[in-house]
């Protein structure tokens, strides 16, 4: 029982869980708005910090002409406490930005450059020093040879990782020559780092109504599930639930004990104070029944003005202490029509035990059936035991 009880369990979640997805798509599409908003500002904001940076250059054009210009890049040959100062500025701008690379480069070939200027630290394997060579990509190409700014989208490099760079011309305000250009560069790990919070946030957002479905789809069927299984005037259970437990408990073993419950003269009650002091009876009787037994018993409304109670590990002698107990409640209680009157009833019941377990269901029902008809026929408000 238990087993059944985990395994409803698990499907129940798995159900929810697969629901919440499908709800969430909403958040998923809001995360991937919002990663495109995000990569659009980054690409913005490298764009505006590459020709910021192109105008400061601008502004004070000469010693970096010379830098741009000097034919070899040994020591000596390009003026050393300009380079050193700029690297500073660029190390300053790179910390005060969050930017990933900051530098500059000149155009050699149309397929390649070397870098001037470089923010990472001398020391890091990744600073490239004055001179230094790399490809050019095509919007590097197309920024120095439109001179505008541009952006790029996210680009895959297999050595540098996955990075938006931004690209702004370096242009010598007294010939309009291109001094090279200056690249911006923000990682993708700086724009999971911006996402990740959010991220966090639609993770938490996402169990939680995993959580709330469950609970929510859980009680639902359940209430649906045990909405099949009851009678809905009495709330005992219905005559399915009892052909599927008695069939489980016969198949199982054990002592087993059933009884069939009539109420005595319903016909002449429904007849004389109508159906819905009928049916109030009825409630009655089924909490008088309900009442009656163990925990571990099962009452329910068989049909009618029928119930049933299945003894589970009850021999007959536990069965007829139980339906004693029930005819004597019974004795003593009555439904109130009105301030002046009040319905007395009765109840008649047929008793049988399960002595072979090749007995049906079908057949031990019968028995305690049989019982019953002896009981009504012998005067009613009585029970009484079936013999073979």
């Amino acid at each position: 029982m238990r087993s059944n009880i985990y395994k409803k369990t698990i499907v129940h979640l798995v159900i929810s869980m697969l629901l919440s997805l499908i709800f969430m798509v909403p958040f998923y599409i809001f995360y991937k708005d919002t990663e495109a908003t995000l990569i659009n500002e980054i690409k913005i904001n490298a764009k505006s910090i590459s020709g910021t940076i192109a105008v400061m250059i601008q502004r004070d054009i000469e010693p970096y002409r010379s830098l741009y210009n000097a034919k070899e890049y040994n020591e000596g040959s390009y003026d050393e406490r300009y380079y050193q100062e700029m690297l500073e500025v660029f190390q300053d701008l790179k910390q005060k930005t969050e930017a990933s690379f900051i530098y500059t480069e000149k155009l050699v070939a149309d397929d390649y450059i070397i870098y001037i200027l470089d923010a990472e630290n001398p020391e890091s394997e990744d600073f490239s020093h004055i001179g230094s060579r790399d490809s050019m990509g095509y919007i590097e190409y197309e920024s120095y040879k439109t001179k505008t700014s541009m952006a790029t989208d996210i680009i895959n490099d297999p050595y540098w990782g996955d990075y938006i760079t931004g690209l702004s011309p370096i242009i010598d305000g007294d010939t309009s020559e291109v001094l090279g250009l200056v690249g911006v560069d923000f990682s993708a790990d700086y724009i999971s780092s911006h996402l990740s919070d959010l991220k966090y946030f639609l993770y938490l957002v996402y169990l939680f109504f995993a959580c709330l479905l469950f609970l929510f789809y859980n009680t639902v069927v359940e209430k649906i599930n045990k909405g099949l299984r009851l009678d809905y005037l009495t709330g005992l259970y219905n005559r399915k639930s009892v052909d599927k437990r008695l069939g489980y408990l016969i198949k199982r073993g054990g002592a087993l004990s059933v009884a069939i419950i009539d109420v005595d003269n319903f016909k002449y009650i429904n007849d004389t104070f109508g159906h819905f002091y009928g049916d109030f009876v009825l409630k009655r009787a089924a909490h008088l029944i309900s009442t009656s037994i163990k925990n571990t018993d099962m009452a329910s409304r068989y049909g009618g003005d029928e119930f049933v109670i299945i003894f589970k590990n009850t021999d007959i002698e536990g069965a007829v202490n139980a339906c004693s107990r029930l005819i004597m409640k019974t004795h003593s209680d009555e439904v109130k029509v009105d301030t002046n009157d009040f319905i007395k009833f009765s109840l008649s019941i047929g008793i049988a035990e399960l002595k072979n377990n090749h007995t049906s269901a079908k057949e031990l029902l019968k028995m305690a059936d049989s019982a019953l008809l002896k009981a009504k026929e012998n005067g009613k408000n009585q029970f009484m035991i079936y013999e073979e």
